[in-house]
């Protein structure tokens, strides 16, 4: 319905911004076994995605629709952080004026009957390694990442990495999700969950650009891309409230489950096994074919483990 009334000709564009909104507001503590009997290998819901077009194919405004609802439901959650943090700031001020009294008198101590309101993100835009470790410590949950020209962010990775940063690998690590103990001096951190869904959109010439140089430690090769079509002539009329509405309350239900400390799997089914196993055989094939460039055949390669 979004495709058609933006003038698309395939829906994809706006599912890569979808499954980018779903991810962003699922727990990582559900999971998918992707074999039926050895269940050691688990997969998050963690999916990165890529729109790619040329300019005015308007493959931003077709994942900015995808992820709307998302961005909804996450400034509902920082209007209700922001007046819970204005009532803990008033009763930690009084906290801290009457426990400033008890010690000059020489009392017990108050209480501190509140603990300050972790601030919960579903969806984040602009990021820095070291600005998202706090925001992790406050959601065990994951996050999503949207950003909508990323080409200038995997460049500063690799431009970083060259000089030896270590952004790149600390970005590589967010697809992997788990627990990350991070020491720096005078201060040691340990993420429950150092874990993002990253999606944003590219034009073919940035995406040539990137990938003439780019690394093989399988950071493009863990997005999966949308190539845009050219758009046509809009459709001028109402959305469908009803599909509208029913996606958002998919994301309002994947937010609401909370796995807990528990984590609960959720098995590959025999047709879905099967589906797997059809397509393995098919790229492994594809990655030992002659002719294949070596890049292009490590590419192939890191599909089964991303």
């Amino acid at each position: 319905d979004t495709a058609e009334r933006m003038g698309s000709p395939d829906p994809g564009p706006v599912a890569m911004g979808q499954i980018l909104a779903c991810c962003a507001c699922a727990d990582d503590g559900f999971y998918t076994t992707p074999k039926l009997r050895d269940l050691g290998w688990r997969e998050r819901a963690c999916l990165w995605a890529l729109d790619v077009g040329p300019a005015a194919s308007k493959k931003t405004w077709l994942f900015e629709a995808g992820i709307k609802a998302a961005q909804t439901i996450d400034a509902e959650l920082t209007a209700k952080y922001m007046k819970d943090i204005e009532d803990y700031q008033w009763i930690e001020d009084q906290y801290q004026d009457a426990k400033g009294k008890a010690i000059k008198n020489k009392q017990p101590k108050p209480i501190r009957d509140m603990e300050k309101p972790p601030q919960h993100h579903i969806l984040i835009n602009e990021f820095t390694i070291e600005a998202l470790r706090p925001v992790f410590k406050e959601n065990h949950r994951g996050i999503g990442i949207y950003r909508d020209e990323f080409a200038g962010t995997i460049k500063d990775l690799d431009r970083y990495s060259v000089k030896g940063g270590g952004d790149r690998f600390s970005v590589l690590e967010l697809h992997n999700g788990g627990v990350k103990k991070i020491g720096r001096v005078a201060d040691f951190t340990t993420v429950r969950n150092y874990s993002a869904a990253l999606g944003g959109c590219l034009t073919p010439a940035s995406l040539r650009s990137i990938s003439n140089d780019l690394q093989e430690d399988g950071l493009l090769q863990r997005f999966m891309v949308c190539m845009v079509k050219p758009t046509g002539r809009d459709v001028d009329r109402e959305l469908d409230r009803s599909a509208a509405n029913a996606y958002e309350r998919v994301l309002r239900t994947l937010w609401a489950q909370s796995a807990g400390d528990a984590r609960h799997p959720i098995p590959f089914g025999l047709d879905a096994y099967d589906v797997r196993m059809a397509f393995m055989e098919t790229a492994t094939a594809l990655s030992q074919a002659e002719g294949i460039p070596a890049a292009m055949s490590a590419h192939i390669r890191k599909w089964e483990p991303t």
